[in-house]
């Protein structure tokens, strides 16, 4: 799987590989979800969402690939300032994407600020096979 670990946000895929067993592939998945999440995870600094998701589209090999983002509010620009015209591109991306039933999506958002991550409970509804939890815990 590749993982990208931009500021306090990361981005990571998983392949399925039918040479290893479902039981496995969750393990494997579970064990990277925890090293992402390790050392100081707190929300705060960018949320650069448009950027690394598109670069993460653009990787696509044609392979079956379960995307999880981790984030922790409204998009932001490099210099940390709330940018919501990005909401819009990214609603665009996930809506539209190729074959959605086998390319999932799961927003994880690490923030106890709803307001900063309703956009994305919102367009849960409307992208296809994609789907959002809070698992804010400090």
């Amino acid at each position: 799987g590749g993982r990208e670990n931009t500021n306090k946000q990361a981005d990571l895929q998983f392949p399925v590989n039918a040479n290893v067993s479902v039981e496995e592939q969750a393990r494997y998945i579970c064990d990277e979800i925890d090293q992402a999440l390790s050392g100081d995870f707190r929300p705060g600094g960018i949320t650069p969402a448009e950027r690394v998701l598109e670069r993460s589209h653009k990787m696509d090999s044609g392979e079956s690939v379960h995307r999880y983002f981790l984030f922790d509010g409204v998009p932001t620009n490099s210099s940390g300032a709330p940018d919501r015209s990005q909401i819009k591109n990214i609603e665009k991306m996930l809506v539209n994407r190729f074959n959605p039933e086998n390319n999932p999506f799961t927003a994880i958002s690490v923030t106890n600020q709803d307001a900063d991550v309703e956009w994305v409970k919102t367009l849960e509804e409307r992208a296809p096979f994609m789907s959002e939890s809070d698992v804010f815990v400090f």
